[in-house]
C-alpha cells in the first residue's frame, strides 16, 4: 500500500469535523504538495495575500472543471487512482471544494477496501499454509514418538494436531480438511494398535524374564541346599571320628529336613541310631556295676565300729560317738578372728562410750534438745534421721519427760525413745553405724541389715543312724533262755 495514501487516510475522518483547517491539512498532505501560502485566517488579516489567492483561483477555474469531469469519469469506470489524482488537482486549485473533498474520500475508501481484500486473501493463504506446515510437523513428531516407543506422547500429539486442525478448518478446502482429519484418525488407530502390540510384547517379555529369574533362583537354591548337605555330611563323618554320635545324629536330622530322601543322610541315620543305643546300654551297665560296688563299700563301712580319732585322717572324735570336722579349730578362729567379720573400730568405741554412766532430767524437753544433750554427755555423734522419723509421725518438737540417775547411756537412750510414739509400730529405734548413733524408724534401720554367713560345722553333732542294726526279739530271747534253763534243771 502507498504510504502517502496510508498517512492521508488518517485525515478522512477529521475532514468531517472541520471546514477550512481540515481542507488545508488534506491539501498539504495529499500527493505531497505543500500550500504554505494559503491563509486560514481569512481575508481580513492579510489583504494582499488574499487577493493573490482569489486571482489564482479564478484563473484556474477552467482547469478545475476539466479535472472535475475527468475525476467523475474515472470514478464511474472504477479507475480510482486516476479519480484520486484528478480530485486532488481540483482541491489544489480550490481547497474548499466540497465535491472534490467527497471525491477524494470516495476514491480513498475504494482503494483502501481493495487493499484490505488483498490483505485478507494473503492472510487466508498464510493461515492455510501454516495449518499444513503444522500438520506435517505434528505427523513427523508423532512418527518420532512412535519410533522411540512413546505411544502415549504420540497419541497426545495426534489429539493436539486434530484440535488444531479443527480450529483451522475455515482456512482449508473441504477435501484438504477431510484428508488431513482422516490421516490423523488413521494414525491414532495405528498408534493404538502398535501400543497394544507393544504392551503384549512387553508383558510376554516380562513373563519370560520372570520365569527365567525364578528358574535362576530355583537353581541357586538347589545349589545352595546341595552345598549345605555336602558340608553337613562332612561334619557328620568328623563327629563319627570323634565318637560324638548324638551330635552327628542331630546333624543328620537337619540334613533330612532339607532333603528327606537324601540317600547319604538316610544311610548315616541307620548307622548312628544303633551305635547310640549300644553306647547307652554299655554306659548303663557300667553305672550299674559301679553302683553295686559303691553299695557294697557303704555296707562294709557301716560295719566299722565307732572309734576315737584325735589326730588321724577323717572326722575327729573323742568317744567314737560324737564327730567333728577335721579343721574345726580353723573354723572357730574364722568366726571370731581377723578372718571373720567384726565391727569397725569407730563402732566399737561408740558402743563403749554408750556404756558410760549418766543422769538425765527432762521435763517436756523437745526431742532435738534431748538428742543434743545425749551427744554432749556421751561424746558420741548422734544422727536423727528426721525424714524417716516423720514417716512414723515423730517430729523434732515432740517432748520428752524422763528422770534417771547413774544409768548407762544406752539404757537412758532406750528409755528416751520409749517416750516417743504411741506403740511399737511407730516408735523410733537406734543403731550404731560407723561410730554414729543413728535414730530412725525400725523399717529404715532394717533396710541396712547386714547378712553374715558363718561356718558352724564344728558346732553341729550328727547323730548316727544305724539303719543296719541287728533285730532283737526280746520275748523270743527270754523264751530261749527259759528253755535252756529248764533243760539244765532236768
Amino acid at each position: 500500500m502507498n504510504r502517502s495514501f496510508e498517512s492521508s487516510a488518517s485525515f478522512i475522518l477529521p475532514l468531517r469535523r472541520s471546514s477550512v483547517l481540515s481542507t488545508l491539512i488534506a491539501a498539504t498532505t495529499i500527493g505531497g504538495l505543500p500550500f504554505a501560502g494559503l491563509d486560514t485566517a481569512g481575508p481580513s488579516t492579510r489583504g494582499g495575500a488574499s487577493n493573490f489567492g482569489l486571482q489564482a483561483a479564478v484563473a484556474a477555474r477552467p482547469v478545475q472543471d476539466t479535472d472535475r469531469d475527468a475525476a467523475k469519469t474515472a470514478a464511474a469506470t472504477g479507475q480510482w487512482q486516476t479519480a484520486l489524482d484528478k480530485w486532488t488537482a481540483v482541491l489544489n486549485a480550490n481547497p474548499g471544494d466540497k465535491e472534490a473533498i467527497a471525491g477524494v474520500a470516495a476514491a480513498r475508501a475504494a482503494m483502501d477496501q481493495g487493499s484490505t481484500l488483498s490483505g485478507v486473501d494473503a492472510e487466508y493463504n498464510l493461515r492455510r499454509d501454516r495449518a499444513k506446515v503444522m500438520f506435517e510437523a505434528d505427523m513427523q513428531q508423532t512418527q518420532e514418538f512412535v519410533t522411540a516407543g512413546n505411544f502415549g506422547a504420540a497419541k497426545t500429539k495426534l489429539l493436539a494436531a486434530r484440535s488444531r486442525l479443527d480450529r483451522d478448518k475455515a482456512f482449508l478446502a473441504p477435501t484438504e480438511y477431510e484428508g488431513m482429519a482422516k490421516q490423523i484418525d488413521d494414525t491414532i488407530a495405528q498408534v493404538t494398535d502398535l501400543e497394544t502390540k507393544s504392551d503384549l510384547q512387553n508383558q510376554d517379555q516380562n513373563r519370560k524374564t520372570a520365569a527365567g529369574e525364578a528358574e535362576r533362583l530355583r537353581a541357586a537354591a538347589t545349589t545352595a541346599r546341595q552345598r549345605q548337605i555336602d558340608e553337613g555330611i562332612r561334619r557328620v563323618r568328623q563327629l563319627q571320628l570323634e565318637l560324638k554320635y548324638e551330635e552327628a545324629l542331630q546333624v543328620v536330622e537337619e540334613l533330612l529336613f532339607l532333603d528327606k530322601n537324601n540317600p547319604s543322610a538316610l544311610a548315616l541315620r541307620d548307622v548312628l541310631e544303633p551305635l547310640i543305643l549300644f553306647r547307652q546300654q554299655s554306659e548303663f551297665t557300667r553305672q550299674k556295676e559301679v553302683g553295686i560296688v559303691q553299695q557294697l563299700n557303704e555296707n562294709v563301712a557301716a560295719q566299722i565300729p565307732p572309734h576315737r580319732n584325735l589326730s588321724g585322717p577323717g572326722l575327729r572324735s573323742l568317744s567314737g560317738l560324737m564327730q567333728y570336722p577335721e579343721d574345726w579349730p580353723q573354723l572357730s578362729r574364722m568366726r571370731s578372728g581377723a578372718a571373720g567379720w567384726s565391727e569397725s573400730e569407730a563402732t566399737r568405741q561408740s558402743m563403749m562410750d554408750l556404756r558410760k554412766t549418766i543422769s538425765v532430767n527432762f521435763n517436756n524437753n523437745q526431742l532435738d534438745q534431748v538428742v543434743a544433750y545425749m551427744k554432749q554427755v556421751t561424746g558420741v555423734e548422734f544422727y536423727p534421721d528426721w525424714k524417716a522419723l516423720e514417716a512414723i509421725s515423730v517430729r523434732p518438737e515432740d517432748t520428752v519427760t524422763l528422770q534417771l540417775n547413774d544409768v548407762p547411756a544406752e539404757v537412758a537412750l532406750k528409755r528416751i525413745l520409749e517416750q516417743i510414739g504411741s506403740d511399737e509400730s511407730n516408735r523410733p529405734q537406734y543403731s550404731v553405724e560407723d561410730g554414729v548413733v543413728v535414730v530412725a524408724s525400725d523399717e529404715s534401720l532394717r533396710q541396712k541389715t547386714l547378712t553374715i554367713v558363718y561356718d558352724i560345722r564344728d558346732l553341729i553333732f550328727e547323730v548316727p543312724y544305724f539303719a543296719n542294726a541287728p533285730s532283737f526279739n526280746l520275748s523270743e530271747s527270754i523264751q530261749q533262755g527259759n528253755n535252756g534253763g529248764g533243760g539244765g534243771g532236768s
